[in-house]
């Protein structure tokens, strides 16, 4: 167990990357013991009850043909690239999918609980930031629609709203329903107390989509709206926040305008 913390303390500050993942994957082996990967290591994935798994329940791209998927899943994959990415997608699938509700280090109650959460959240991180970038520069949608599944049924399974607020948000935005990113982004923003190290993490995000949106307005209301419950430890980064939130407006007026002349 010590080692596995220190190499999740390392993986910490890892720059996402398929590298890292694969890093982070081997932490999650290491922490839940071998019985898992031993299933992780059949590259054919034909067990028909974890593809139930993977494909029910979607509330965000409807039905599966699950022949299809079956297909997708365990076919011989000609092209190597795909082959490597498609089985670490498998993999991650499994993982988040199935893992924290069916692992007893996953019980509230274990005393390791709180660090194998930890663990798989990082995982998630890695996949959502290292691995899904990959399937959505090559247009794979199946595999996209796929992980992105798993990605929703863990945020069901971690304990802490703010955390699971968060997840689904990043879910959503890779979907690119801004209207639920932004829903999910400013749940996870109020669950968090003032006081927190996350906060100012949850509201640069939820600020950071606003201004993607080009809704300054919001992004100034939002700040405004904040500024009598900031701590005087984030006050200064708070300010900076707002100073910058003019100067993308005013970039974005000014693009406006050369077009408009244009």
């Amino acid at each position: 167990m010590k080692n596995n913390i220190q190499k999740y303390q390392q993986l910490l500050v890892e720059e996402e990357s398929l590298e890292s993942f694969d890093a982070v994957l081997d932490l999650v082996t290491d922490t839940f013991l071998v019985e898992f990967s031993a299933t992780l290591e059949n590259e054919n994935f034909s067990d028909s009850d974890l593809i139930d798994n993977w494909v029910k329940g979607s509330e965000f791209y409807g039905e599966v043909n699950k022949e299809e998927l079956y297909k997708i899943l365990n076919r011989n994959l000609k092209v190597k690239e795909k082959k490597e990415i498609n089985i670490r997608v498998l993999k991650a699938t499994a993982i988040l999918s199935s893992l924290p509700s069916a692992h007893p280090f996953t019980e509230p109650s274990n005393n390791i609980y709180s660090f194998c959460m930890d663990v798989l959240i990082l995982f998630f991180h890695h996949s959502y930031f290292g691995l899904l970038p990959k399937i959505q520069s090559r247009d794979w949608s199946n595999e996209k629609s796929t992980l992105l599944h798993s990605f929703l049924n863990f945020s069901n399974d971690v304990p802490d709203d703010s955390e699971k607020y968060r997840i689904r948000g990043l879910v959503y935005y890779a979907i690119g329903d801004y209207e639920k990113t932004f829903s999910f982004f400013k749940a996870a923003l109020q669950v968090t107390h003032t006081d927190e190290h996350d906060y100012m993490t949850r509201l640069q995000t939820l600020w950071m989509l606003l201004l993607e949106m080009h809704e300054f307005k919001l992004a100034l209301e939002l700040l405004l709206s904040l500024y009598s419950s900031i701590t005087r430890e984030h006050l200064d980064e708070f300010n900076e926040l707002i100073r910058h939130t003019f100067i993308e407006q005013e970039n974005f007026l000014k693009k406006v305008r050369k077009h408009s002349r244009n």
